[in-house]
């Protein structure tokens, strides 16, 4: 009763002042309740694995006609949901598995050797006898950085902490792919672990472009370290120039996912605002999954993953256009969709269709358009 009164006490206060302070939390609640001592976490004896199945629950109870931001939302948490069940996998293997360090000298997203690298670590973190990191050099830090870049745990740190890094970790394993940023004496960091050296092309023994065409004799560094080449070309090349056993390689590389076959191609050029009917188009995405969509704007932050959307696996995002290079853009599309809910004069419109691509708008202002505004089925059913 007690406790009654004083809710009720605090609701008056609320109506008679008129207004609720709210706080807002910028970050999914779940992960404020991950240890067992924390008051909420005791009472129930939950576990973060509750609180995503609860979400997942949620999730799956959704109506198929939520609006476009709602979709995308959830479809995002289904992606948290799935990297964040990964990270807690491996954090859980953490005390009894041996470390392995993957040392390269670029970040995971690069699309040279941090692809083949991230799958290793990938890979490895499958299984239950040892977990690995990513480890590549940020000269604009001052300290150690851990952290997570999609699935893959990694450790970004200035080249001079090198031999911090492996202090720390205390790996089993320590294996290098590329050093060129690093710096050569890396090599030979101190560490009982089993090194292994897996060449990716000729930077050990030749001007490399990387390093201002300066010849580098790297045979000191290499001392016992198990090498690998990753071709007959590399493999050839480095017995020759450093004069040492070397193994041969073949990296996995990850393809890709294979492409998607749409049957036309539709084109947006505009804001990403409901003014410019980006809800409208984005709903019939959903309805249209072997169209593609071309959407030349830029999206708010965090709704998407590089050029896709979430949840959208037809939509195709390149961001901000300039005019001048309309003439060159359009060539992506078949046919351009404007299907704004209002337009004074829809220079867009007349601008593509001065280019002889054809184009479905919506009748509104003074862009004479086809189509009625606000309808989801009047633009698919144009789209055909």
């Amino acid at each position: 009763m007690r406790k009654l009164s004083q809710e009720r006490t605090c609701t008056n206060k609320i109506r008679s002042e008129g207004f609720m302070k709210i706080g807002i939390v910028n970050k999914q609640l779940v992960y404020y309740r991950e240890h067992a001592g924390q008051d909420t976490e005791g009472q129930r004896a939950s576990s973060v694995e509750d609180h995503w199945k609860a979400i997942d629950y949620a999730i799956a109870l959704r109506p198929d006609d939520l609006e476009w931001d709602r979709y995308i939302i959830a479809e995002r948490m289904r992606e948290i949901n799935k990297l964040t069940k990964e990270m807690e996998r491996v954090r859980a293997k953490k005390d009894h598995a041996k470390v392995r360090l993957v040392v390269v000298h670029e970040p995971p997203d690069n699309a040279g050797t941090g692809v083949v690298a991230a799958h290793r670590v990938r890979e490895a973190n499958r299984g239950e006898g040892e977990i690995a990191y990513y480890v590549f050099p940020d000269p604009n830090a001052t300290a150690i950085q851990e952290g997570w870049f999609r699935g893959v745990p990694v450790i970004g740190c200035p080249p001079a902490l090198f031999q911090n890094v492996v202090n720390r970790w205390k790996p089993s394993f320590l294996e290098y792919h590329h050093c060129l940023t690093w710096g050569d004496d890396i090599l030979k960091c101190e560490t009982t672990a089993e090194k292994t050296l897996y060449l990716h092309d000729r930077w050990m023994w030749s001007e490399h472009p990387h390093t201002d065409g300066k010849f580098r004799d790297t045979r000191d560094f290499i001392g016992e370290i198990k090498t690998f080449g990753n071709s007959t070309w590399t493999y050839k090349e480095a017995k020759e120039k450093l004069g040492i056993e070397v193994g041969l390689f073949d990296p996995f590389v990850p393809l890709p996912h294979g492409p998607m076959v749409f049957r036309k191609r539709i084109g947006f050029f505009g804001g990403f605002s409901t003014t410019k009917g980006i809800h409208i188009l984005l709903q019939a995405a959903r309805k249209l999954p072997d169209v593609l969509f071309v959407l030349f704007t830029q999206p708010p932050d965090g709704l998407g993953e590089g050029r896709q959307l979430y949840g959208h696996p037809n939509v195709l995002v390149m961001g901000v256009y300039s005019r001048s290079d309309l003439h060159l853009l359009i060539h992506l599309v078949e046919v351009v969709a404007v299907p704004s809910t209002f337009e004074s004069h829809g220079l867009v419109k007349r601008e593509i269709e001065s280019l002889g691509v054809p184009v479905i708008a919506t009748r509104v202002g003074g862009m004479q358009g086809t189509i009625r505004p606000d309808s989801v089925d009047a633009l698919v059913e144009a789209i055909g």
